[in-house]
C-alpha cells in the first residue's frame, strides 16, 4: 500500500468510514507501536504505561483532532508522535503532582532522542525548553519536535511545513544548538 493509499484512508475516516478507519488502524498498527517503543524507551523503568496503552490513548486523542483533510502519511504521524508526547506529559506532570519529585530522575538528553549529550531531569522539563524555543523561533521549534518526535525526515517535514530542505535543515540546527544552550545555562546555574 501507497503513501497516498493511506492518505486516502486518513481522508475516509474524516467522513465517518468505519471500515477505512479499521483497514488503516490494521495497516499502520505496527508502525504506531514502533514509534510508542521508541518514546517509552526513554521514559523510567517501571512506568505504569505500555507502547501499547500508548499507541490506544493516543490513537482516541487523535478522535478529537478534525483537520480539514490529512496531507499525507508523515503529517498524521506527526500529529500522531506529538499526541504520545502531550500523553507522557500529562502522565509526567500527574505523576509529580501525586508525589513530590514523582520518582523522576536526571537523564541524559542523548537518551530522549537525537540531540546532543547534555543532561534534563525530566520529559517535562523538555517541554517547557521547546514552549520557549517556540517563543524564540517557532520553525526551529515545529522543526524540532517533527525530527525529534515525530521521526520524520527532511523531505517528509518539508512536504508538511512547506519550508524548503535547506530551511528545515536550518531550523533542525538553530533548535539543536538553542536546546542545549538553554540546557548548558539551566544546569550551570544549579
Amino acid at each position: 500500500m501507497t503513501d497516498g493509499d493511506i492518505t486516502q484512508l486518513l481522508n475516509k475516516c474524516l467522513n465517518g468510514d468505519i471500515q477505512a478507519e479499521d483497514e488503516l488502524f490494521k495497516l499502520i498498527h505496527s508502525e504506531l507501536r514502533r514509534r510508542a517503543r521508541s518514546y517509552m524507551a526513554r521514559e523510567n523503568a517501571g512506568h505504569s504505561m505500555g507502547p501499547t496503552d500508548l499507541v490506544h490513548q493516543a490513537y482516541l486523542k487523535l478522535h478529537h483532532y478534525q483537520p480539514e483533510r490529512w496531507t499525507s502519511r508523515a503529517h498524521f504521524y506527526a500529529i500522531f508522535s506529538r499526541a504520545m508526547r502531550q500523553i507522557l506529559v500529562d502522565h509526567a506532570r500527574a505523576k509529580r503532582t501525586a508525589k513530590r519529585g514523582g520518582g523522576m530522575q536526571r537523564i541524559q538528553l542523548e537518551d530522549a532522542g537525537e540531540v546532543t549529550d547534555k543532561y534534563y531531569q525530566t520529559l517535562l522539563d523538555l517541554d517547557s525548553l521547546l514552549e520557549d524555543l517556540g517563543q524564540d523561533n517557532p520553525e526551529a521549534n515545529i522543526v524540532f519536535q517533527l525530527k525529534h518526535f515525530g521521526g520524520l525526515t527532511t523531505d517528509q517535514i518539508s512536504e508538511i511545513t512547506g519550508f524548503s530542505g535547506k530551511s528545515v535543515d536550518r531550523c533542525w540546527k538553530y533548535a539543536e544548538h538553542w536546546l542545549n544552550r538553554a540546557l548548558k545555562l539551566k544546569y550551570e546555574s544549579k
